[in-house]
């Protein structure tokens, strides 16, 4: 069958593992499996500390040259290159940190959002290539991130006003489950920025599948809709862990029910 799958692209955060949270043994195992057989890729806003710390450390380094890593929704990408991670592109946001995080300040207070009082460590983070807002801070537990915006319904007003008075080319977006993220990129970006490291080995769009928990309008997974990659949607962490073995069973079947285009498939 032509077109089968060379490469995986992986959503990170509530798709591999919980946010900010390590990879467990059992999806480790699994992505074993699936390194074996193609390349992976994984994107995240997530920053490279975090993806070197709770994700990478947990992967057979005999593995690594077959991964590629795109912290910050593509914004960088690491490659393992001389027997260590290596930062092969960064692309920039066009703003500094101080100036996007006025523009918070004045979004908050145009629509009248007043912080938590309960926060658990830095609510901005410089990530280069992008600048994230976390409501309830950096280190929040996953329990009350859950429980705090589930809706949007806090954060999209300050989404609206961001739109308004930042420029227009930056992704202005919630991302998790208490954050909004500015940079400028989106995820069908940092697919096409991962597929580029991958260029010697032949690698087309419509050769990746793509794997996420927010392929929905507004969901930071949405973007991919925009390339020719397919597409799954996972409803969790074990949800994903089948996925991948359903793929390495029956890899036809995970071509034919994956998605393309603006509608969104699910096994």
């Amino acid at each position: 069958m032509e077109n089968l799958i060379k490469l995986v692209v992986f959503d990170l955060d509530d798709t591999l593992a919980a946010s900010k949270s390590a990879l467990g043994a059992d999806m480790a195992e699994a992505l074993h499996r699936l390194l074996r057989t193609r390349f992976v890729g994984i994107i995240s806003g997530t920053k490279w500390e975090l993806f070197r710390d709770l994700f990478v450390a947990r992967i057979d380094p005999h593995l690594h040259p077959r991964l590629v890593i795109a912290p910050v929704s593509g914004g960088q990408v690491f490659r393992w290159r001389n027997d260590e991670w290596q930062l092969v592109n960064e692309s920039s946001i066009g703003l500094t940190f101080p100036q996007i995080q006025a523009a918070f300040e004045r979004a908050f207070a145009a629509c009248g959002f007043e912080s938590p009082v309960e926060t658990w460590g830095p609510q901005f983070e410089d990530r280069v290539s992008q600048v994230t807002y976390s409501a309830l801070g950096q280190q929040a537990p996953a329990s009350e991130k859950r429980r705090w915006d589930p809706d949007l319904a806090k954060r999209r007003p300050i989404i609206e006003i961001l739109r308004r008075i930042l420029p227009s080319y930056l992704s202005i977006r919630a991302g998790g489950s208490n954050s909004i993220d500015v940079s400028g990129f989106e995820k069908d970006y940092g697919i096409r920025q991962v597929i580029l490291q991958l260029l010697h080995e032949g690698i087309t769009e419509d050769q990746v599948l793509f794997i996420g928990d927010a392929i929905y309008p507004g969901g930071n997974d949405f973007p991919v809709t925009k390339t020719n990659v397919r597409y799954l949607s996972t409803r969790g962490l074990e949800h994903t862990k089948e996925l991948i073995q359903w793929l390495l069973d029956d890899e036809a079947g995970a071509v034919a029910m994956s998605g393309r285009g603006p509608c969104e498939q699910t096994h």
